[in-house]
């Protein structure tokens, strides 16, 4: 069994990851963009799917934003209350569609050498005995790299659960926006059932009302049906554990993860928070004037680093001070 002094509270000198797409496009996953083009190309075969589609982002001004466009086409309330119902047979089709599409494209299905990129992330939990990675992807790139390596992992979540248990697991991957292979449906006299690391093709009980993966798309991004305020509580436990968080490929769209990371760098005085982006500096892309409001003035702040390399290109060097 792996020791678990990796994660009590007095030991804060270790690295915590936070990993966005862009940490999962080097092992082939696509960007937001990308991913919005494979959903046009898969629904072209069905020209009444593909004109829903289209319908939905046109209605609700999302043409060309995937998130938002998910965000209504999946949140049942929110589409009750657009100016066309999106509460049809047709638009219930296109969910189903678009699950389907989803899990199909993020599941990793190639050579396991794409994920040797990875390898000092799986040096690093090696040589910490231990390692949190929070991730806001869908995909199982993380997975399958610590298979690959025979490091196990946990995501803590449990069928039925209402907790979150990971055992003796090197890798605690909390998967705060959810994942391809978890399941969350509604019967109609069971009520709901969580369930976990189904097959892609995974086949919904007869008496479901509705039937989703339970992935977090677009925003709101919380609700409050296990696993995710557990998870999300979980991370903001980890965050107090660790002084050192290592941000790779992440966007910071979610204002909840952001606020945490926040309150961590505002209540820890001796705490390094390391970005790694290569669209810094300041005027390539949103994504750092959101990131820039964590703290004032982050160039001249010590405990804030960015690193203007892709997450492939950072990697090699990013943790050797660690050692």
């Amino acid at each position: 069994m792996v020791a678990l002094r990796r994660f009590d509270k007095e030991n804060v000198t270790m690295q915590m990851l936070l990993l966005g797409a862009g940490a999962s496009v080097p092992a082939g996953m696509p960007t937001s963009k990308g991913l919005q083009g494979l959903i046009r190309d898969q629904l072209d075969n069905e020209s009444d799917l593909l004109a829903e589609w289209d319908r939905v982002g046109k209605l609700l001004g999302v043409d060309d934003d995937l998130e938002n466009r998910m965000e209504y086409l999946f949140n049942l309330e929110m589409a009750a209350r657009t100016p066309q119902s999106l509460e049809t047979p047709l638009a219930e089709r296109l969910r189903t569609s678009v699950n389907n599409i989803l899990a199909r494209t993020l599941e990793f299905k190639g050579d396991s050498s794409k994920l040797a990129y990875l390898d000092p992330v799986m040096r690093l939990a090696r040589e910490q005995e231990g390692l949190v990675i929070a991730t806001l992807n869908f995909d199982d790139v993380i997975e399958r790299a610590c298979d690959k390596n025979g490091i196990t992992w946990s995501h803590g979540v449990k069928n039925g659960g209402a907790e979150l248990d990971f055992q003796s697991a090197t890798v605690h991957l909390l998967k705060l926006h959810g994942s391809t292979r978890w399941v969350s449906l509604i019967g109609k006299e069971t009520g709901e059932l969580f369930a976990i690391e189904f097959d892609v093709d995974f086949s919904y009980p007869e008496d479901s009302t509705w039937d989703k993966r339970a992935m977090l798309i677009g925003r709101p991004k919380l609700v409050y049906n296990y696993p995710f305020p557990q998870l999300l509580a979980r991370f903001g436990e980890d965050l107090l554990r660790h002084d050192k968080v290592t941000v790779i490929g992440y966007s910071f769209r979610d204002d909840h993860v952001n606020e945490m990371l926040r309150l961590w760098l505002k209540s820890r005085r001796n705490v390094l928070l390391t970005i790694v982006n290569p669209d810094w500096p300041v005027g390539k892309d949103p994504f750092e004037r959101r990131s820039l409001r964590l703290v004032r003035n982050p160039p001249q702040n010590k405990r804030i680093r960015f690193i203007s390399k892709g997450c492939e290109d950072a990697l090699p060097g990013l943790f050797l001070q660690n050692r």
